[in-house]
């Protein structure tokens, strides 16, 4: 994380902490065969689109 500050802002670096549950939650599917509901990949996309916009980076 240190690393991380060092080359981005705290707040980009704050927000790659909510990759954690929808990581999580594929490995699971990949590795124990759990069952992903629809719900589970709306919120995997709408964790997507704000990381997105986050680590979107200003031009101008």
């Amino acid at each position: 994380m240190w690393l991380l500050v060092r080359r981005l802002d705290a707040t980009r670096v704050a927000s790659l902490f909510y990759l954690g549950p929808p990581v999580t939650m594929l490995m699971a599917w990949v590795a124990f065969g759990d069952r992903v509901i629809l719900t589970d990949w709306l919120g995997l996309i709408i964790v997507a689109v704000g990381i997105g916009l986050t680590q979107k980076t200003k031009t101008g």
